[in-house]
């Protein structure tokens, strides 16, 4: 009778924390690198900071000033935007827009 409720146990614990593991490796899915690019103010025909991911340069719609530094290290998860944002003397540049639903340092 023991060992019935002891192999109970074991099959309950075991459960719940091959459980917890998979929640931690789903919260993962989804992360990606990416890196603060400060590419200067529009008045020095620059961009201001941009989010490079993959080698391509997108606009953040908004970015908390203690991430905003640059070569600052990321791992986000966003949402690519349907517009761009305009940058330059001219503002002849067109860079894609994400909107960071998540952000944490590297």
């Amino acid at each position: 009778m023991k060992s019935s409720i002891s192999n109970k146990l074991l099959l309950i614990l075991t459960c719940i924390v091959l459980i917890g593991n998979a929640c931690d490796k789903e919260d993962e899915l989804g992360w990606v690198d990416a890196i603060v690019v400060d590419t200067g103010g529009q008045h020095v025909d620059g961009c201001g900071i941009l989010i490079k991911i993959d080698g391509v340069l997108y606009a953040p719609t908004s970015l908390q000033d203690r991430y905003a530094k640059d070569k600052q290290e990321l791992k986000i998860k966003y949402i690519l935007q349907d517009d761009y944002y305009a940058c330059g003397f001219a503002l002849e540049r067109k860079v894609p827009k994400i909107e960071i639903t998540k952000i944490k340092k590297r």
